[in-house]
């Protein structure tokens, strides 16, 4: 008798330390690797809300379908030391919901020393799988910001909702396998705006893209940014009640070409003091130029 309620009450303790730790957010599935998300991580229970918080100093992996990542109480301090991925996640019908990414680097590092360092690589939130949402998620200083992968092949969806992304050293939105997606009501500060390299459908509604000069060797003063769309000719856009700041005239020469393939409904450009120079061809019906860089002080 004794011996059956010795293992009851350790059965009962194991129970209350698993629940205890899944509470704190300590249970975190973590990895260290600097390297490319994995795509194996562990299935998680048949909890339908994951809570993940606290301070985090490794990389979250977690997957499942029809999930909730609840980050609403975790920042990650991981990138790009520990990880270039902090937030990683695959599944179908999944969100992650909140969450902040603060980078570590310093924001002195140019373009070209995330490329030497880093190999240009990373994100704030990865997310594989068809119908994931990323639902107010914020970073600061992370080389992209959010980057969804299909799993279901191109007709594989995201939304994007809320996202607060500030001094995003490369894209903001990083869709480079084609996916149909949506992003709405959301702000970003970045280097770069939209990259669809393999194509895709991209909405894009009452968002605000604020393109500010940040460190750059290409650039004749050190300083400077990029353009809207990464690759113009690849991809189908349609963006409706959006506006899309320009502090300088972009890097390069390729932000000079509008899309192939976009339908802008309301959307107003806005060339701040640093901009010279002129988009090639006419302005696309929807879209309004305009100096008035009061605008963009969101």
């Amino acid at each position: 008798m004794a011996r059956t309620s010795s293992n009851l009450l350790r059965m009962v303790f194991v129970a209350f330390l698993a629940l205890a730790l899944v509470v704190t957010g300590t249970a975190v599935i973590a990895n260290s690797s600097a390297g490319s998300p994995s795509t194996s991580s562990p299935t998680t229970s048949d909890t339908r809300n994951v809570l993940i918080s606290g301070s985090l100093t490794t990389q979250v992996q977690r997957s499942g379908d029809n999930l909730t990542f609840d980050l609403r109480g975790a920042t990650s301090l991981a990138y790009p030391y520990v990880t270039l991925f902090p937030f990683t996640f695959s599944g179908s019908n999944d969100t992650v919901l909140g969450g902040r990414v603060i980078g570590q680097e310093p924001r002195s590092w140019t373009w070209d020393n995330f490329a030497a360092n880093l190999n240009g690589h990373g994100t704030a939130y990865y997310m594989r799988g068809d119908g994931i949402v990323f639902d107010h998620t914020h970073a600061r200083n992370t080389f992209d910001c959010i980057q969804p992968r299909p799993s279901a092949g191109s007709r594989s969806t995201y939304r994007v909702q809320g996202a607060r992304c500030y001094y995003t050293r490369d894209d903001a939105i990083e869709a480079d396998e084609a996916m149909v997606g949506v992003v709405r009501n959301s702000v970003f500060y970045p280097h770069m705006g939209l990259s669809l390299e393999q194509g895709g459908y991209i909405r894009v509604r009452n968002s605000k893209f604020i393109f500010l000069a940040m460190p750059d060797a290409r650039a004749s003063d050190g300083y400077g940014h990029s353009r809207m769309f990464k690759f113009p000719t690849v991809g189908r856009y349609k963006l409706r009640n959006d506006l899309i700041c320009y502090h300088e005239t972009p890097l390069g020469s390729t932000w000079k070409a509008w899309p192939t393939n976009a339908i802008f409904i309301d959307v107003t450009w806005v060339l701040g003091p640093g901009f010279s120079g002129h988009f090639d061809g006419r302005t696309p019906p929807g879209v309004r130029l305009s100096h008035d860089w009061s605008l963009c002080q969101v």
